[in-house]
Parts: structure tokens; C-alpha cells; sequence
């Protein structure tokens, strides 16, 4: 009936149906791969990330600390050269899609505080990586800070030795946001 409905609508051309899956649930048969700006995204759920986060520490410690943070900022510098590098907009609008897509992506809310020459502050709200350690007593934004350390060092056009960060304040110790200090090495 409601497939019917959209078709006497003027102006729509076809209505593609996918019956559901099983009684009350329906899933989306047509957006495979997912992607973002032609490259393929990968979801994860809560669960997942919080049970992989969890183990890797209580099996790793500090070891899967250090794993993330450089997986993850190599990884956010090659998106800097790869995707904002290229984008013709200025450094203060690159900053701004940067802090929105950060949100989207479902990373926590970011807040570029301070970025100068040779030192950014960054704030996370809501971070999906500390929550998962409410209670801890050492900072726990392994994966947050090597993103943002990465995205910084693409800004400044810098090389992964040349960057020094810090965790100063984190949601898993109970600070209301996890602040992140960047400096470039001379």
C-alpha cells in the first residue's frame, strides 16, 4: 500500500522495494559498499569496539595503548594528505569540517581549542573511546589521540617524530572532556 502511495506522488519516477528481512525488521539490501567521498566506510557497533578495546588493554596494557596511537595517527595523516590536503577551502573552514565529520563519523565531539605554529589544543566531548573506561585512573584516548596528532601533523605538514602529545584530561578519569596538547618538535 504504501509502495502504491509513493508512485501517485507527482514527480517520483520508480520505487525500488525490499520486503522485510523477517517480521519487524527491515535492512537496507542497496547501499553496499558504504562510502564517503569514494572510499569504502566500515560501521561498528558500540559492542564490538568496547570488547576489542577492553581485551586489547587487559591482555596488552600499555602495548595496545601504543599500537592504536600509531595506527591511528598514520592513519589520519594519510586522510590529511589524501582528502583535506586536497580540499580548496581555507585553513579555518578545514578546521571546521574536520570537527563536523569527526562528530559524524561518531568519534565523540571535537573542539580545536588553540592551532599555531607549534602547538594545537584539542578538546573531545563525549568520546566512544574513553567512555568505555569510565572509572580508569590512567587517560585511555590512545585511538583519539593518535587521530588528532596525525590530522595536526598533516596541517603542519609534519613528520610523526616531529609531534609530541599528551592526554592532560580524560573522560575515563572523569574530567568532563578529554583535552589533548600537540606540539612540534624543532
Amino acid at each position: 500500500k504504501m509502495v502504491e502511495k509513493m508512485a501517485a506522488v507527482t514527480g517520483v519516477e520508480s520505487i525500488e522495494y525490499s520486503p522485510p528481512l523477517f517480521d519487524g525488521v527491515a535492512v537496507d539490501v542497496w547501499s553496499f559498499p558504504p562510502t564517503f567521498q569514494g572510499q569504502r566506510v566500515i560501521f561498528f557497533k558500540k559492542s564490538l569496539l568496547e570488547g576489542m578495546l577492553k581485551e586489547g588493554w587487559r591482555r596488552m596494557g600499555e602495548n595496545f595503548a601504543i599500537l592504536l596511537y600509531y595506527a591511528y595517527f598514520h592513519g589520519a595523516l594519510e586522510t590529511y594528505k589524501n582528502f583535506y590536503g586536497k580540499i580548496e577551502a581555507s585553513k579555518s573552514d578545514i578546521v571546521r569540517l574536520t570537527e563536523e565529520l569527526f562528530r559524524m563519523f561518531g568519534y565523540g565531539i571535537l573542539n580545536i581549542k588553540t592551532l599555531k605554529e607549534n602547538l594545537a589544543v584539542a578538546r573531545v566531548y563525549d568520546s566512544f573511546e574513553c567512555k568505555v573506561f569510565k572509572g580508569a585512573k590512567q587517560p585511555r584516548g590512545a585511538i583519539i589521540r593518535g587521530l588528532i596528532a596525525g590530522w595536526i601533523a598533516g596541517y603542519w605538514n609534519a613528520k610523526y617524530d616531529d609531534i609530541y602529545v599528551r592526554e592532560v584530561k580524560c573522560i575515563a578519569k572523569g574530567d568532563p572532556y578529554c583535552e589533548y596538547h600537540i606540539w612540534r618538535r624543532k
